[in-house]
């Protein structure tokens, strides 16, 4: 679904994923909210970006409620789509591209933020993270670091053979 260009995407396209069940894997990965104000959020969103420049790349789609398990747990699987909290997003995107240039090492290029409009919240907000050819990309994170990258079962560290 979301193998056309980012500019192109519409608010049919996000509920497409809705009605056709498609799971959060290797190149998407659903999040219910879009929080940048404190340091374990910024962390989240570097660990989110790091982790997809250093597999394939993919989506990042915020604004997205997943359908639960018995236990309460996220499937993985969109529920719905209510868009976040957005009053100008053009200041959502400085703040978004200035952690990802602050907390991840070296610094991830190309990646593309885009709102899709006419949610019960607001907007959805799209990340596309392009797969990077200068990783490992680091997160940097009060004087810790970490490298992720994703598989099919989402984000994961990664261990000293594939940093090499």
């Amino acid at each position: 679904m979301l193998d056309k260009p980012l500019a192109a995407l519409t608010k049919d396209d996000l509920e497409r994923l809705v009605e056709d069940r498609v799971s959060e894997g290797r190149t998407r990965d659903y999040k219910r909210d879009l929080e940048l104000a404190s340091d374990a959020h910024k962390k989240e969103v570097a660990r989110d970006v790091s982790s997809l420049a250093n597999a394939a790349g993919g989506y990042l789609v915020y604004g997205v409620e997943e359908e639960r398990d018995a236990d309460g747990k996220n499937t993985g699987i969109p529920a719905r789509i209510l868009g976040v909290a957005c009053p100008n997003f053009d200041q959502t995107k400085l703040r978004y591209e200035s952690i990802v240039s602050d907390y991840i090492d070296p610094r991830v290029q190309g990646i593309d933020i885009r709102a899709i409009d006419r949610f019960e919240r607001g907007p959805a907000i799209v990340v596309h993270v392009p797969r990077s050819w200068f990783g490992p990309h680091m997160l940097s994170y009060q004087k810790q670091t970490h490298f992720y990258s994703r598989n099919t079962s989402g984000r994961r560290d990664l261990d000293v053979r594939e940093i090499r």
